[in-house]
């Protein structure tokens, strides 16, 4: 062989080799990351079970694959002003039923609520609905208080010269709205609501025809309207003093007072 061609032979050979020999290098490859979740999807649905003074809302949410957290703003316009205790940690990708009850509400009376929905992805309303409760005969509806620690009831006005029982409650404020839970194992009935009493007026009031046992309530404190028909501003007024008192009859003025809680609003 050729002395050039056999040179020529061994480069194209030790080429080889040294390609071979080479470590290759990986092409770099890019992760693509799937979306955790979305926005929730909430679904506003009919209220159930309407009488003069409770109703049930219902609704829907789709998580949308993320945690989250729904509750009901419900009043009587669409600028709502009380909401409903949040359910929180729903979860799925699919509708999930959803359901919350109001009690002592006003009878005859049309209100307005719906169901919102936030995520960490964002917040969701569902639309507006109404129903209408019907008709009664008794000043009912609506209720609950805000507060902390009874006081003594020294101060309060009473209808009988039988000393009334304590009424045992659980009362907080939270701003706009009075929550209250009947702590008892009876129902109350011919009850008012009192927020900051006085000696020679009854302050702004709210009548409730029955609260129940180990039921909590919860209402804006615009709800409460003085005798003049004002109503009670919680954003121009800090209530100090809020009372549960509960009557021999459904008018105060000619029935005995049975009960009393009184509690001071921090």
């Amino acid at each position: 062989m050729d002395q050039k061609v056999l040179v020529l032979v061994l480069v194209a050979v030790l080429l080889v080799a040294l390609l071979v020999a080479l470590p290759r290098s990986t092409p770099p490859t890019t992760t693509v990351s799937a979306t955790s979740g979305s926005a929730p999807t909430p679904t506003t649905g009919s209220a159930t079970g309407v009488t003069s003074n409770w109703a049930t809302l219902n609704g829907t949410v789709n998580p949308n694959g993320l945690s989250t957290t729904v509750y009901f703003e419900w009043g009587t316009s669409t600028s709502y002003g009380t909401k409903t205790p949040s359910q929180s940690d729903v979860s799925g990708t699919t509708n999930v039923p959803l359901s919350a009850n109001l009690t002592a509400l006003l009878p005859n009376t049309t209100f307005h609520y719906r169901l919102v929905a936030i995520n960490s992805a964002g917040t969701r309303n569902g639309f507006d609905v109404t129903f209408k409760t019907t008709s009664s005969g008794s000043s009912a509806t609506t209720g609950v208080p805000a507060a902390s620690g009874p006081t003594s009831r020294s101060s309060a006005t009473t209808s009988t010269t039988a000393e009334p029982r304590d009424i045992n409650a659980s009362v907080s404020f939270t701003g706009t709205q009075f929550v209250i839970t009947n702590l008892e194992d009876r129902d109350w009935t011919n009850v008012r609501l009192e927020i900051d009493p006085g000696f020679f007026s009854s302050g702004y009031t709210l009548k409730v025809q029955r609260m129940e046992a180990g039921v909590t309530y919860t209402v804006g404190a615009m709800q409460f309207a003085n005798a003049n028909g004002e109503r009670f501003n919680p954003f121009s007024h800090k209530p100090r003093r809020f009372d549960i008192l509960e009557f021999s009859s459904p008018w105060p003025e000619q029935a005995d007072l049975e009960g009393i809680a009184i509690f001071s609003v921090d």
